[in-house]
């Protein structure tokens, strides 16, 4: 190793030994959500959030609690994740950290629990608005994308098990067919 790596190395190390427990925790729990590992990563944000004052380190704590939504999101524990965004909310006032929030609250929430939410003040109505525009523009694109899947979805909810299968098996041969012609020109 040259010199310049053994120095960025230190330094690495350095810092990581300058860090709090509840820090190297959140860090921890940053690897494993990018790394798609979100059990893993709600175990370090919890102990994270252990190990850190809410008073003393309130940025923290509400990043920590921001991403913890984000990994039980990524679980579809959406409830709880609501819970976490809104804590982590009342702790910075993060114009994002809201928008997950109600996101979080559309996607776990019955209905009428949602819009007693989004109806008890002019910010949520905004903000509500705003995220169903989104929620229609990315419904759009993956109707056109996969319209397929929505199909399959469709009916599952409605029940209709022979359908699913019908379409399923469908789907299938389609892929087999285009999976021989692709070899078949090799």
């Amino acid at each position: 190793m040259s010199d310049e790596e053994l120095r960025r190395i230190d330094q690495i190390l350095r810092k990581k030994l300058s860090q709090g427990v509840g820090e190297r925790r959140k860090s921890h729990g940053d690897y494993h959500y990018f790394a798609g590992r979100f059990l893993l990563a709600e175990r370090e944000y919890r102990h994270a959030l252990e190990n850190i004052d809410p008073d003393a380190q309130r940025e923290l704590y509400a990043r920590c609690e921001h991403n913890l939504g984000c990994a039980l999101a990524g679980m579809f524990r959406y409830v709880k994740a609501a819970e976490c965004f809104s804590h982590s909310y009342e702790l910075s006032r993060d114009e994002k950290t809201y928008e997950h929030y109600l996101l979080a609250m559309r996607m776990g929430s019955r209905r009428d629990e949602y819009l007693r939410v989004v109806n008890e003040n002019k910010m949520d109505q905004d903000q509500a608005r705003k995220l169903e525009k989104k929620l229609a523009s990315l419904e759009e694109k993956m109707i056109g994308e996969n319209g397929f899947l929505l199909e399959l979805v469709e009916s599952l909810d409605e029940d209709r098990q022979d359908d699913f299968d019908k379409k399923c098996s469908e789907y299938i041969a389609e892929l087999e067919n285009e999976y021989r012609f692709e070899m078949m020109s090799e």
